[in-house]
């Protein structure tokens, strides 16, 4: 138990919280210890036990500390008691604050296998998927404007050859189609959210729209808890993400926990 008596150690000499306090940190660190040698005699005893010692732990985090030792501890407790969502994200939030943490990384490997994510090849639905991806990658507002620019290209090009419009009017209308489009365009992809990564906490239906009433489910099975995403829009209640292979979906953005939004600077 050496390393959760040295993580106590550091909370009290650099003074970080004012709760939890010394002895509940202590609690924690024996709670912990109880519940690895009833694991296997006393299941039900031993989550008990981690749900204890990670309720203190969690609150420690919440009070400001920011400790890859505490958020190791955290994805441990959450690790042993079936809790995928959360030991991932204590994993990757350790790894975030200490990236050479060869426990953290080993611990994180172990939660992955447990989460089982088939992502669907976006082939599986022919052109439309491909579109999709595509489209999951370019700002809408970037799109829209190329198609508007093109099309005022090609009428200009039909009416320069008819004769009604002179090649140096045809040269202005195209350069000023080009900079307007590109600079909205430029705007519109800075408006859209930076995407951020996250971690599923619980498992829940994707929608290919921000609305469960309105949109039909992306998959045909729930994603699991512990899956790594990319947030890429927030609307409302809704967070559109990115699957590894460039399909966009929808999820409520209550079941995810952006991994940085709680360690503070």
């Amino acid at each position: 138990m050496m390393r959760l008596a040295l993580l106590v150690s550091a909370f009290l000499s650099t003074g970080v919280l004012a709760q939890p306090s010394a002895d509940e940190l202590r609690r924690a660190e024996d709670a912990y210890g109880r519940a690895l040698e009833l694991l296997e005699e006393d299941r039900p005893a031993a989550e008990a036990l981690l749900e204890e010692a990670g309720a203190i732990w969690l609150r420690a985090e919440a009070e400001g500390a920011r400790n890859a030792d505490l958020q190791r501890n955290i994805g441990n407790a959450a690790l042993l008691r079936g809790d995928l969502g959360r030991a991932v994200l204590a994993y990757r939030r350790a790894l975030e604050l200490r990236p050479d943490d060869a426990r953290a990384r080993q611990s994180l490997e172990v939660a992955r296998r447990q989460t089982r994510v088939e992502w669907p090849d976006p082939s599986a639905f022919g052109p439309a998927g491909w579109l999709g991806s595509a489209g999951s990658a370019i700002p809408p507002l970037v799109g829209l404007l190329s198609a508007l620019g093109g099309w005022m290209l090609v009428w200009i090009a039909i009416g320069v050859r008819r004769g009604t419009i002179g090649r140096g009017w045809m040269l202005g209308l195209g350069l000023t189609a080009l900079v307007g489009g590109g600079l909205l365009g430029l705007l519109g992809g800075l408006a859209r959210a930076t995407p951020t990564n996250a971690v599923l906490l619980e498992a829940t239906r994707a929608f290919r729209g921000p609305s469960e009433a309105v949109y039909e489910e992306a998959f045909d099975a729930p994603i699991p808890a512990g899956t790594e995403l990319v947030a890429l829009e927030w609307r409302g209640d809704w967070v559109e993400c990115l699957t590894p292979t460039g399909d966009s979906y929808w999820i409520p953005g209550a079941r995810i926990e952006q991994i940085a939004n709680r360690l503070p600077d």
